[in-house]
């Protein structure tokens, strides 16, 4: 088994990025009703989806791929994602300190994959960043599970928590591909693994 992470963004009030505070409480907003159903009530449950205040994720492999060195060295790896921050528009790969500027914003699961699941995931992400035509802003819309029924989707593009969500598909995590907000895909995450993300801590200046 290989190991690859999900990383996400925390939006935070007062720092710059309003479409990050946005994102964050439409989707908690849109989302509550269906997880405290999804939890039967369960207060402790419900206050870990409220919690998942996450505006952004990205895919987070470490150096040289997936397979050395041992141990992995995350600090030097590589970010997948899609985005319009600073002078980025669209799907690009990144290195990690040119990423997480501020590490305490910053949380992870870290994950495994059979050798094959995720070269093939690799591979996607690869051919996602080399075709890449720009962000898909209208796909931010998908994100609210009633309006998403209404918005054409982009075939040409990607948000974040789309090309993160199909590299996992890829990686055999789910099943399916799926356009969903970071903070349900963190949710999701979440429940099928049982545990909550770890806060970056290892390169904490």
């Amino acid at each position: 088994m290989i190991k690859y992470r999900v990383a996400f963004f925390a939006a935070k009030f007062n720092d710059g990025h309003k479409i990050d505070n946005v994102i964050d409480i439409w989707t908690l907003i849109a989302n509550l009703p269906r997880v405290i159903w999804q939890t039967k009530f369960n207060f402790k449950e419900v206050m870990k989806f409220v919690k998942l205040n996450f505006a952004h994720v990205e895919i987070w492999t470490p150096r040289e791929g997936h397979l050395h060195p041992r141990p992995c060295d995350w600090k030097n790896g590589t970010m997948w994602t899609s985005t319009m921050r600073d002078d980025w528009d669209g799907t690009v790969q990144r290195p990690v300190n040119h990423v997480m500027s501020d590490r305490t914003r910053w949380w992870y699961w870290e994950l495994q994959a059979k050798s094959g699941a995720l070269d093939a995931a690799l591979e996607y992400a690869e051919f996602e960043v080399a075709l890449n035509e720009g962000y898909a802003k209208r796909d931010i819309a998908k994100f609210l599970p009633v309006v998403r029924w209404f918005v054409k989707n982009d075939n040409t593009r990607n948000v974040c928590s789309e090309i993160s969500y199909r590299f996992m598909a890829f990686a055999r995590f789910f099943k399916k591909f799926k356009l969903v907000s970071p903070r349900l895909m963190a949710w999701e995450i979440y429940r099928k693994t049982g545990t909550l993300p770890v806060q970056v801590r290892e390169f904490r200046k």
